[in-house]
């Protein structure tokens, strides 16, 4: 249905394209049509690419063809489809004159054009436009050694769509470096299908430097539940091999488990939640085994990827003073403004981005540094969260 779809917008498209610029110079008609030509070039390219991958796509070279084929069909189908429907539609109505409704033709063109803007901005800026976001986190009776305690949180890095452009996560790695903070805590999904797309990138990750440690915590992707056809054997030998690579990368991970931090005379207690299954399913067992032992500590501060587990069951859990999650990546798209926020992810996660208070608790959503889906970023950066604790 979908090749089906593709050709009948693809020629629909090319024939309004051909009408609306009768009478104008030549070069106009076919530049047009040329670019025209050349998205669906770009689109079967990378579905040729797709195909001949088969079931070995879990490699970041594979994530990346998987990427640019979606962009390629979001900057084809989805305008040539609205383009298609306003011209005929103006058609229909203006049957009786042989014409059509020059106006609703040139709200489908300037669809088109934001869309293909869009892409082009999300492809070629968006995505590796990295934004630090300073955050202070107040939290009564907070332990005066603590008072200023930086943590950098990132998220999501999906390294295979970074497959192409590590020099991105090398620039990554130095601007964390320079901030000289106190803790990394990385919220999970380094990958998006399978270990073979970590790559070498353990190597450049194993340069982030902190004064008392990095810690991670593995998310749902990085189990292996989105591999074609995953047997349960798939699962445990994605999740064993990726949770190598983490150590290998430099952090101290933490599954169902927790680490104390003694600073001055204070003690913090880095805690780790397990993320498994996928959308809607998504379950987080083991809390009561990642938080023993941490009564005592001075802060405690929960590392889970979903932020729905604070409203399904932390929220109800005295102590947490701080909760750190990702997953949601704002939906690449969106609005940050001063007072406005808005993405689409808000309809799906209550909690999609920033930071939430409830009483003596906080939770914060970072809206990570990889991509999903398409390899755009139009409105809502890749970010690097700088959180201070503040009394």
């Amino acid at each position: 249905m979908l090749i089906f779809i593709y050709i009948i917008t693809d020629l629909l498209s090319n024939l309004i394209l051909w009408k609306i610029t009768s009478g104008n110079k030549q070069m106009v008609r076919f530049t047009a049509i040329g670019f025209n030509i050349l998205l669906s070039a770009f689109t079967i390219l990378f579905a040729i690419k797709c195909w001949l991958l088969g079931d070995d796509y879990s490699t970041s070279g594979g994530i990346m063809d998987n990427l640019h084929l979606n962009l390629g069909l979001f900057v084809t189908i989805l305008p040539r489809t609205i383009l298609v429907a306003l011209h005929f539609t103006g058609v229909l109505i203006r049957i009786r004159r042989n014409g059509y409704i020059k106006s609703l033709t040139l709200t489908g063109i300037i669809s088109w054009s934001l869309i293909l803007y869009m892409g082009a901005y999300g492809y070629f800026i968006g995505r590796f436009n990295f934004k630090f976001e300073e955050v202070e986190v107040h939290i009564p009776d907070l332990h005066p050694d603590l008072d200023g305690f930086r943590i950098v949180q990132i998220s999501d890095l999906h390294l295979g769509s970074f497959h192409g452009s590590s020099g991105k996560i090398v620039e990554m790695v130095d601007k964390i470096n320079a901030l000289e903070p106190d803790l990394i805590l990385n919220t999970g999904d380094f990958i998006t299908l399978g270990h073979r797309e970590f790559g070498g990138f353990d190597t450049i990750l194993r340069r982030n430097t902190s004064r008392y440690g990095n810690y991670a915590i593995i998310g749902n992707h990085d189990i292996g539940t989105y591999l074609r056809n995953a047997s349960a054997e798939d699962i445990e030998m994605t999740t064993k091999a990726v949770s190598d690579l983490i150590e290998q990368s430099g952090y101290i991970l933490l599954n169902r488990d927790n680490d104390i931090i003694n600073t001055g005379n204070s003690r913090i207690a880095i805690i780790g939640a397990e993320t498994r299954g996928r959308h809607p399913q998504i379950i987080h067992p083991g809390l009561e085994e990642a938080v023993k032992g941490t009564i005592d500590a001075d802060i405690r501060i929960l590392m889970t990827h979903d932020p729905n587990h604070w409203d399904q069951v932390i929220a109800d859990t005295p102590g947490i003073e701080l909760t750190l999650s990702g997953h949601t990546h704002g939906m690449q798209f969106g609005y940050i403004g001063r007072k406005i926020k808005w993405s689409p992810s808000q309809y799906i996660f209550p909690r999609w981005y920033g930071l939430y208070t409830s009483g003596d608790m906080n939770l914060y959503v970072n809206r990570g540094i990889g991509l999903l889906g398409i390899p755009v970023r139009f409105g809502m950066p890749p970010e690097i969260t700088i959180l201070t604790l503040k009394r």
